[in-house]
């Protein structure tokens, strides 16, 4: 129960664990949230590895987007305002960063709305908001938050029960993935049980604060509009793609003037749906249908993008296009494991007293002859 917040009556409680439950009949099981695609790319291969990706996840994107989401939702509907309910579900359709996490979005929304016609049938104010909210294409966290709504609990209650239902279900998801045991899954839901409400906290005190959308605004046709409705910063990234590969299409006669000719389009396109100048921030899309070489070009030319008049953002967190242009680095494991296990880096040594867990076979620099 959230501080001064009034008990919350049992049917109420017993409501909210219900809606948070990985058994409701909505498919959350189904999804994976880019944790299958880690597992694949030799990212994640460990409990300790399955447990910081997940930890990461609650932190940069739930307390970062459906939870603030979810509990300015739950504000709209006990105040019957729809036209921020179509807002903060539009945001939602809008800033899914791929077109699988959109679809798990829609699916499950739509799904949960229709658990709730069963559970409504006959309470005509209840149909009423189910239906409004049917015309707008809804989104999962806005579903939950009429949901919610409902029961009397405090918003901070509402956002911890919608956290430790994703938790169950993305443990669930690296049991399967990874593989893991069910012990394995325990001390990683218990992780993540204890960073809910630090994540929580949060998000009840953030907003939406800007736009970053890897397509460009090409996703939705309805994107440009809600962008401009918005008046958030915009980021327009490069990535020629179409649908559901947006690293498709990488073929160049000059990286750094076709790159350029396309975001200078897609801003074109912006200005012309209203979104102020000033508010569009442009990324060449590092890594985005691009090799090594065309990765350094574009880092090599950023002064031609800037000079386009707007903010420039480079997403150059990747390291692995630096494996072309240096000789020796040094990194913390994480980071660089699975850089390493693709074969993109080799690793020397590691500098702890002791070999590394995740990289029994690599020597220490004391057994490499470094002492000290």
């Amino acid at each position: 129960m959230s501080p001064g917040a009034s008990p919350l009556a049992a049917a109420s409680l017993l409501q909210l664990i219900w809606l948070a439950s990985p058994a409701l009949p909505i498919g959350g099981f189904s999804y994976s949230e880019g944790l299958e695609a880690s597992v694949d790319r030799s990212f994640v291969a460990t409990e300790s590895e399955a447990s910081d990706w997940l930890t990461d996840q609650l932190h940069l994107t739930l307390a970062r987007a459906d939870l603030p989401v979810l509990a300015q939702a739950v504000a709209a509907w006990q105040a019957g305002d729809l036209a921020r309910v179509r807002t903060l579900n539009d945001w939602v359709l809008h800033t899914r960063e791929s077109s699988e996490l959109r679809l798990q979005a829609e699916q499950m929304g739509r799904s949960l709305l229709e658990w709730l016609r069963n559970q409504d049938a006959g309470d005509a104010p209840r149909l009423a908001a189910i239906e409004a909210l049917a015309g707008f294409d809804p989104t999962y966290p806005v579903a939950f938050a009429l949901a919610a709504s409902r029961t009397g609990a405090h918003v901070r209650d509402i956002a911890l029960a919608y956290a430790f239902g994703w938790a169950e279900n993305m443990v669930q998801a690296a049991l399967k993935a990874v593989p893991l045991g069910q012990s394995a899954g325990q001390r990683i839901l218990a992780r993540l049980t204890r960073e809910i409400p630090d994540a929580v906290e949060a998000a009840l005190a953030a907003g939406a604060h800007i736009i970053n959308d890897v397509s460009a605004l090409r996703h939705d046709p309805r994107s440009l509009e809600f962008a401009a409705r918005s008046g958030a910063p915009v980021v327009l990234m490069h990535a020629p793609g179409e649908g559901e590969d947006l690293h498709a299409d990488g073929t160049y006669a000059d990286v750094v003037l076709d790159v350029f000719d396309w975001l200078a389009a897609r801003r074109d396109a912006a200005l012309a749906a209203g979104i102020a100048r000033e508010k569009i921030v442009l990324d060449p899309g590092i890594g985005f249908a691009k090799t090594w070489d065309h990765n350094w070009e574009l880092i090599g030319h950023l002064e031609r993008f800037v000079g386009m008049g707007h903010r420039v953002i480079v997403g150059a967190s990747r390291k692995a296009f630096l494996g072309g242009l240096l000789d020796m680095m040094f990194d913390v494991v994480p980071t660089a494991l699975p850089h390493t296990r693709s074969g993109k880096f080799r690793a020397l040594a590691v500098y702890s007293r002791t070999r590394s867990s995740s990289l029994p076979d690599v020597p220490t620099l004391e057994e490499e002859g470094y002492k000290g």
